[in-house]
């Protein structure tokens, strides 16, 4: 493998951060707004040390990841979760989902959860949170 590390680092228009393991990045923009193929990884799950993170449906040509710690899921909060997905890259912009606890419990029980983003420039993304 020849190259520079930055060449490494930057190969495919793609930046690699190494992180130690039990961490990420919440909100990180991984598949999130690019033109081309900004939807690969449409209603994806991957798991990221001590955290899920769950890529959305496909719409208006892009996708949001939303990031969920095993420990909610173990011991989910009263008042459940609501944060902000991540970025678009494309215009900058971000949606909200929210899980109630019972929502939580389900889904560390094993039963799938669907749920809808808040609308910004006119669409929503569609999320289906489940155990890895």
């Amino acid at each position: 493998m020849g190259g520079t590390r930055r060449e490494f680092l930057l190969a495919a228009g793609r930046l690699v951060i190494a992180l130690p393991v039990g961490w990420s990045i919440a909100g990180a923009v991984a598949g999130c707004g690019s033109s081309g193929g900004g939807c690969s990884n449409a209603g994806k799950l991957a798991t990221s040390g001590t955290s899920l993170v769950f890529t959305s449906s496909c719409d208006g040509g892009h996708t949001h990841d939303f990031t969920l710690m095993t420990t909610e899921l173990a011991t989910p909060p009263a008042a459940g979760v609501m944060r902000d997905t991540s970025v678009d890259t494309v215009d900058n912009h971000l949606h909200s989902v929210t899980l109630s606890q019972a929502e939580m419990t389900s889904i560390q029980s094993g039963t799938p959860v669907t749920k809808t983003s808040s609308s910004v420039n006119q669409h929503t993304h569609t999320y289906i949170f489940r155990k890895a």
